[in-house]
């Protein structure tokens, strides 16, 4: 039997090997429930998937690490430079929960409740400042030095190659999240357009993006300048783009421009939670699951015979209807 490929690419934060294990474990279980019903019986479907995690996020964690700790050092102080600012403000608020606390009788819980959460709060902000700024906000603009791009970009180069080793299918599939949709686009592109030397190793045959903040990279060339999307090379492949209308970060792209709608097939929107939080939450979304393992079954069943060619575009068909 020749598998599936499927390459899949994290986004900004500090990420570990280990970060698909819930997607990857969604996508097999969808996969073969999708395969049985498509035929009506079991099928073994070991190896069917043959799927690489790229981590990349080691390639900036030296110098992201510098830089938060001079952020540290720097918040440490401005602590006690604020000081006598903040003994102002909690004197402020302990006022305020005096009065409230006289109201309902319970001065002094309400005194402390309100300091400790207090002193709770400030400190959250103070570790969710220095984090973002250095563990997110860091990988973008890192990403685009020249040298950063490369080894990025030869990180996926292995992965592929890991792949293509054990395979004879050309196809890749790439699942990508966040700041990785972009990552795996500028690979993409970059081998299509010859810009590098990976054009012969594979064919894209599908990407996922989840949560993407492709259109945002449009800002530098405004909507209508950002116009050579990649390009889907397998004659069934699909561009489905994932977003949950909460996400921040994550944008629909076919309304970009004509180049981009006629590229994306469907900006799927899922509920993946709560507004901020969504945006880490696709891995272990079942939506996400079946959006991707439904197209990917499909793939299977045809590159290994079990489906005429007729059934075969049926199924596309139905997929398509299923996603609008």
């Amino acid at each position: 039997m020749v598998a599936v490929n499927v390459v899949i690419v994290h986004g900004i934060g500090n990420t570990r090997a280990g970060y698909s294990d819930g997607l990857q474990e969604g996508l097999r279980r969808e996969f073969s429930r999708h395969v049985r019903k498509v035929l009506g019986r079991k099928v073994d479907t070991t190896g069917a998937l043959n799927v690489c995690e790229v981590v990349w996020e080691d390639v900036l964690a030296e110098n992201e690490g510098k830089l938060k700790a001079i952020f540290e050092a720097e918040l440490k102080k401005r602590r006690q430079r604020d000081s006598k600012t903040l003994l102002k403000d909690i004197g402020l608020i302990i006022l305020v929960f005096v009065l409230f606390g006289l109201i309902f009788e319970n001065p002094f819980v309400i005194i402390l409740l309100g300091v400790g959460l207090l002193a709770l709060f400030s400190q959250l902000l103070y570790k969710l400042r220095t984090a973002f700024a250095a563990e997110s906000v860091c990988d973008i603009v890192a990403y685009h030095n020249k040298v950063n791009y490369r080894q990025i970009h030869n990180r996926l180069q292995e992965g592929i190659d890991r792949l293509r080793a054990g395979s004879a299918a050309r196809g890749i599939t790439f699942i990508a999240h966040s700041l990785g949709t972009v990552i795996a686009s500028d690979y993409v592109y970059d081998a299509q357009e010859g810009l590098n030397n990976r054009s012969k190793d594979f064919r894209c045959a599908n990407i996922f993006t989840l949560g993407s903040p492709l259109a945002l990279f449009a800002l530098q060339y405004g909507p209508e300048g950002f116009q050579k999307p990649i390009t889907i090379e397998e004659e069934n492949g699909r561009w489905v783009n994932i977003l949950d209308v909460d996400d921040p970060i994550g944008y629909k792209l076919k309304l970009l421009n004509d180049a981009y709608d006629r590229a994306v097939l469907k900006d799927q929107e899922v509920n993946t939670g709560l507004f901020g939080f969504s945006h880490l939450k696709y891995w272990d979304n079942r939506i996400v699951h079946r959006t991707i393992a439904a197209k990917l079954a499909i793939d299977w069943l045809g590159q290994n015979g079990f489906l005429e060619e007729d059934k075969r575009a049926q199924l596309y068909r139905a997929y398509d209807e299923d996603l609008r």
